[in-house]
């Protein structure tokens, strides 16, 4: 079904899950998908562009809140969006690094915890909610029965993103997935796992 979702080949929903590979011109890409929405575009296949770029750049901050990144406690979704188009353009001999590359220096250079005020960390926020991932997940579990609701599409998208934006984050650390594992398959798993531990709901959706 990955295919009908994303508007994608069912040969790319099921590469590899590596984060690393998803790159910078995979990037400009979604970034020009948000300026046509900006702009009054209307196309579904924009619309999951937007939320795989919106569920990256959130599932990479919220992993590292905290920790190497300390935004501010009011920090939102676009001023990260700004951040990372901003890295773009400063860095243009880079754009065959990782998406995840951008988004995370975009932040810890702007935002890094080395030398920040004290209490930065504690205080450094995670956009989304335990409640927030529930949401992506019923999504995703509608439309893994054929029975979608309008904006599902986009909703899962989202979810995608935000499981390989973490993916990114914990691979930086040698946290690997085997080598034949598929975006799909970590998608489910995510899934799985919250189905059995409902207390998740509880904590940030990038812990879940």
């Amino acid at each position: 079904f990955m295919g009908s979702l994303f508007h994608i080949s069912m040969a790319q929903a099921q590469a590899p899950a590596d984060p690393k590979k998803f790159n910078g011109p995979q990037l400009q890409a979604l970034l020009a998908a948000d300026d046509r929405i900006n702009a009054g575009g209307l196309e579904e296949a924009d619309f999951k562009k937007v939320g795989l770029l919106r569920g990256f750049i959130v599932g990479v901050h919220d992993t590292i809140s905290g920790d190497s990144g300390c935004t501010p406690p009011n920090i939102s979704y676009p001023d990260l969006l700004e951040l990372v188009r901003e890295r773009v353009k400063e860095v243009p001999q880079y754009i065959d690094r990782s998406v995840g590359f951008f988004v995370n220096t975009a932040i810890t250079f702007k935002y890094s915890c080395l030398g920040a005020k004290k209490g930065a960390s504690e205080s450094s926020p995670r956009l989304w909610t335990g409640q927030d991932l529930k949401k992506r997940l019923d999504a995703y579990d509608r439309a893994k029965s054929g029975k979608p609701l309008p904006g599902d599409g986009q909703t899962v998208a989202e979810l995608t993103g935000l499981v390989l934006g973490v993916a990114y984050e914990l691979s930086v650390f040698n946290a690997c997935p085997p080598p034949k594992t598929t975006t799909a398959q970590l998608v489910e798993a995510v899934s799985e796992v919250n189905k059995k531990n409902p207390r998740y709901v509880e904590h940030s959706a990038a812990v879940g």
